[in-house]
């Protein structure tokens, strides 16, 4: 994604999400936005035609109103509208990420991702949740991912921090140690 696209995205999502506040439906308006990526992604026909760039909008419009019209408020059912009217529907997933980040940063929730080379046990994460949450003041949501090439260890992202206790990186660290050590002083006496 561009980074004018992400700027759109950002946008249209504060804007959303000061909408919602406003109108004090945060949740009942996150719950429509998450059905609706969720309804997209899982429907093949419907994502080819929301993604299509050469239909016009009024036709995606009518038949976003015909899928959407009894499900969503009359809030989510514009911005959809809205986004389609101004062809920014290659943005609609990023947009809704930024409403519920700032929706979650509005009740004092932060997310971390975190990357494990296995499964982590549910006792670990309570842990590492624990320990987060002590960290940054404030409720942690976990989301775990498996990712093989670190090994061992996690890595978590929460915000703009990044902890990386992995063991490929802490291999990586060893490796540029060793390779910078001038072995020749530590010989020089035998």
């Amino acid at each position: 994604m561009s980074s004018s696209s992400l700027a759109v995205a950002k946008r249209y999502g504060q804007a959303l999400y000061e909408l919602a506040a406003e109108k004090e439906i945060l949740d009942q308006l996150e719950q429509e936005m998450r059905s609706v990526i969720q309804t997209i992604s899982e429907n093949e026909s419907l994502k080819r035609v929301i993604e299509h760039q050469l239909m016009r909008p009024e036709l995606k419009q009518k038949i976003v109103k015909e899928i959407f019209s009894q499900s969503l408020s009359s809030t989510g059912l514009h911005f959809l509208l809205l986004v389609l009217q101004k062809r920014r529907e290659a943005s609609l997933v990023q947009m809704v990420e930024r409403f519920i980040e700032l929706a979650d940063e509005a009740r004092g929730i932060v997310k971390a991702n975190v990357k494990s080379a296995q499964a982590l046990s549910p006792e670990m994460v309570e842990k590492l949740q624990a320990s987060l949450v002590q960290m940054a003041g404030k409720k942690v949501e976990i989301v775990t991912e498996i990712d093989g090439s670190i090994l061992g260890g996690v890595v978590v992202s929460m915000g703009d921090k990044i902890i990386d206790g992995s063991v490929a990186t802490k291999l990586k660290r060893l490796e540029n140690h060793l390779k910078n050590a001038n072995f020749e002083d530590a010989f020089a006496d035998t």
